[in-house]
């Protein structure tokens, strides 16, 4: 019921937001570099992608795209994708070749290029133009040195960790299984209290220390340092006053000697610092990644590959730097940057080009269902008209080309509660671009929204 009346309340309140605003679906999410940049270039959104992964697929998916009965011939629409590095490589990385990956090797192993064709149908007076575009993409993780030998610390923090942990177990262990062997028949009844509880500790200190692994040589240290736990609270043992008259009270004395060497030996072995070595050592995954991409576009005038020009050129440059999420899973962090440039220099219009280049910067923060996040975006606009002709009394004139330049930006405020993981409600509030001047409401922002994931992925656990 609760979500009826919800959407009843954001539906009756975007009718008076959307009288206020014409928001521009530009965003830096669809501004980033894209996974394929050829495709993007193109604008076109494949159906089939050929992924070949070895130079037998490579031939094929190219020989059936572009000499499908023996000859060239310029397909309408193929799309390929493929990552040189694996074409050649028959085994995976190792581990010590993923710890230790310089720019060089992030570089070619995360390189991936793309290759589309596809129609333009809107250059006159041809309508069989043809148009290719080649892409290439990768990554750098200029901290990934950095954070591996971090890791190496933690790594090494946790071993030491667990082998001190098995060594408390082992100890219990023991413990355990000396204290199973000894009943009270074992211990002559005329002897006093005091002798008997010696009697047990001696029990114990003989029979610790040889039960293995603590006769191993790879455990020299830490026998000692039991040995050393026994001798120190020897006269702790004495003031315990338990009176040895059953099983039970055996197993009771070698409980409370078992927790004196225990506290004695986690001073020893220092685990508290050892403790706060893995907290300083580590703190989660901070990850900072450059995702870098660019196409280079070609287009043939009547599908002929003879006619082939330059007519778009596009560069992609997204950083990202994203917290790890806090130690009670409730905050994390996210900060994104984007480069975009783009150059179409064959237009059906009188332009001789049009270029543009974009920068914008998003910043996130998650608080449980809570996320806030501002964004600003920077566009300029390079436009060159064309130069027109004029005939006067039969002498040509032509006018300079006249060149313009637009600059206009958008900033935004953003909410959004998560309800559940299938339905949020959003709130946005900003500046949009001067192009949305022409709409209702101008340039501002003001929209409320309700997303309904009204079929969730489903994801097993």
């Amino acid at each position: 019921m609760r979500y009826f009346l919800l959407f009843g309340f954001v539906l009756i309140t975007n009718l008076a937001a959307l009288s206020q605003t014409a928001p521009d679906v530009l965003e830096i999410s669809e501004l980033k570099t894209p996974t394929s940049p050829a495709f993007t270039l193109l604008g076109v959104s494949p159906n089939e992608i050929s992924r070949p992964k070895s130079m037998n697929d490579l031939e094929l998916a190219l020989t059936n795209g572009f000499s499908p009965n023996g000859n060239f011939s310029f397909p309408k629409e193929f799309a390929m994708e493929t990552n040189p590095y694996w074409l050649f490589r028959k085994r995976p990385l190792s581990v010590k070749e993923w710890y230790n990956a310089k720019f060089g090797q992030q570089l070619l192993t995360n390189l991936s290029i793309s290759l589309a064709t596809a129609p333009r149908s809107n250059l006159l007076p041809s309508n069989s133009n043809q148009q290719l575009a080649f892409g290439f993409r990768t990554q750098l993780h200029p901290l990934f040195m950095a954070e591996n030998r971090q890791r190496k610390k933690f790594i090494e923090a946790r071993s030491e960790f667990a082998k001190k942990a098995w060594i408390a177990n082992q100890l219990l262990s023991a413990f355990e299984y000396c204290l199973g062997k000894y009943t009270i028949d074992s211990i002559p009844s005329q002897l006093t209290q005091i002798q008997k509880r010696k009697m047990v500790f001696e029990w114990l200190q003989t029979g610790v220390i040889q039960i293995s692994p603590f006769q191993t040589e790879e455990y020299k240290t830490e026998r000692s340092l039991i040995k050393k736990s026994f001798k120190k609270i020897k006269p702790d043992v004495d003031s315990i006053h338990q009176d040895l008259n059953t099983d039970e009270d055996i197993l009771a004395l070698g409980d409370s000697i078992y927790k004196l060497i225990s506290m004695d030996l986690k001073t020893d072995l220092d685990w508290r610092g050892m403790v706060s070595r893995m907290r300083e050592t580590y703190s989660g995954e901070h990850t900072f990644l450059i995702e870098i991409g660019t196409a280079f576009g070609m287009l043939f005038k009547d599908s002929l590959f003879n006619s082939g020009g330059a007519s778009r050129f596009g560069i992609w440059i997204s950083p990202t730097y994203r917290t790890p999420t806090s130690s009670n899973g409730v905050l994390q962090g996210e900060l994104i940057g984007m480069l975009r440039y783009l150059d179409d220099f064959v237009l059906p219009t009188t332009l001789e080009y049009n270029r543009s280049l974009d920068l914008g910067l998003r910043a996130v923060l998650r608080i449980q269902r809570f996320s806030f996040s501002g964004e600003a975006l920077y566009r300029k606009n390079w436009q060159l008209q064309k130069g027109t002709q004029l005939i006067v009394d039969g002498v040509t004139y032509y006018s300079a080309p006249n060149q313009n330049q637009l600059l206009d930006w958008k900033a935004s405020f953003n909410l959004e509660y998560r309800v559940t993981n299938t339905i949020s409600v959003t709130y946005t509030f900003g500046r949009d671009f001067d192009t949305s001047i022409l709409a209702a409401g101008g340039r501002l922002m003001n929209l409320l929204g309700l997303n309904l994931g009204l079929f969730p992925a489903l994801v097993k656990k």
